[in-house]
């Protein structure tokens, strides 16, 4: 509140007036305004707070308040205090301290005497309570000497006992507090290239109308989600990018960006034509599987190898071939195969645990397909 510039959602901005001739600053109608009603706030709020304090205890609440002048403080405190049953919102606003609160109050119950007769006040101000209130005026602080000569109780070794157990308690599941319960299959790939679509959105003022290498990735992603490979292989991927930039599924710029040589490339490459000649193509194949924890962290305790962990994810492309299921990824990265292999390969073995889950048969290959270099890699 006492920046040149107080914000507040509900009374708006305050701003101090600058005197740009005389570089003068000048309080403001609105800045008193609204730094006014950002201090009740302060206020409103630290009053909850004590309130939550104090509300909290169950058989005993100790308050423990220190001065260097206990006289002037407590009159001080009694100045503000009025004369009605009830404290002013004005004098409570302008205390700094929840002793000065504290205070203010309890000077009122009957429990108070040898503070009121500190403070100097008479009786008119107590008010009748219904609960007991023991007040302590302290001279001085109790040394550390009497503190070690006080004789102290005896210890209840069975009540220690059950405090030490307690107190050293190690919960037998605390290797999972760092293990996720729920992953995509894509956050398990290599941390390596992890950055590749990071800010990949241009901002419109910085950007010359075009696309990012990221949002040219996707838009391949898109077509290939999208396509009929049927339609692919009778009319071609021209063919097939104009009907789906005609039915509204694709972009102008994403028809653009999906038509490159390496998409081509793929729909002449072995991997395409085996896709062609299978028996029963999968498409787009979401999932949902469990896994044993240490199967994604290897490092568990016996005690919590077990427990599932849940992968969600969708597989790009799987087909029969051979009796078998052969799973292919495509990746647009601009990166060797054998990077390619590395960074996706834990991904590409949870797409065959999925789909050998889905349909009961088993995996043959797991293959990447990189657009980049225009060929296939075996995982």
């Amino acid at each position: 509140v006492n920046k040149n510039y107080v914000l507040s959602r509900e009374y708006g901005i305050g701003i101090m007036r600058r005197d740009q001739n005389k570089f003068l600053k000048y309080t403001t109608l609105s800045k008193n305004a609204v730094s006014l009603m950002a201090a009740r706030n302060l206020k409103s709020e630290e009053m909850r707070v004590l309130y939550v304090a104090l509300t909290r205890a169950k058989e005993k609440l100790i308050m423990i308040s220190n001065t260097d002048n206990a006289e002037k403080t407590l009159k001080n405190i009694a100045s503000k205090m009025g004369r009605g049953d009830v404290l002013s919102p004005f004098e409570t606003t302008g205390m700094m301290s929840y002793s000065e609160w504290i205070l203010s109050a309890a000077l009122r119950h009957p429990s108070f005497k040898a503070f009121r007769d500190k403070a100097d006040i008479g009786e008119e101000c107590v008010v009748d309570a219904d609960f007991p209130f023991k007040a302590v005026l302290a001279n001085r602080l109790v040394s550390e000497e009497e503190t070690f000569n006080t004789k102290r109780a005896k210890v209840n070794e069975e009540l220690k006992n059950e405090i030490d157990e307690r107190l050293s308690y190690r919960y037998p599941y605390d290797s999972l507090v760092g293990v996720i319960a729920k992953y995509s299959a894509s956050g398990l790939n290599s941390e390596e290239g992890i950055d590749e679509h990071f800010a990949s959105s241009v901002p419109s003022f910085a950007s010359d109308g075009g696309m990012t290498a990221a949002q040219r990735g996707t838009a391949v992603h898109k077509f290939m989600q999208l396509a009929d490979f049927k339609k692919i292989g009778a009319f071609g991927v021209e063919s097939e990018l104009s009907r789906l930039y005609n039915e509204g599924y694709l972009t102008n710029d994403e028809r653009k960006a999906a038509d490159r040589p390496s998409v081509r490339a793929f729909f002449k490459s072995e991997a395409a034509k085996r896709i062609f000649s299978s028996e029963k193509v999968f498409r787009e194949k979401r999932f949902t599987i469990e896994k044993n924890a240490s199967d994604i962290h290897g490092d568990l305790p016996e005690n919590t190898a077990n427990e599932k962990i849940i992968i969600q994810g969708m597989v790009d492309c799987a087909f029969v071939e051979d009796g078998k299921i052969v799973v292919l990824d495509y990746k647009t990265d601009r990166c060797s195969t054998e990077e390619l292999k590395e960074r996706y390969k834990n991904q590409l073995l949870i797409y065959g645990d999925a789909m050998r889950a889905i349909t009961g048969m088993d995996i043959k290959e797991l293959i990447l397909y990189s657009f980049y270099n225009g060929d296939t890699v075996t995982v």
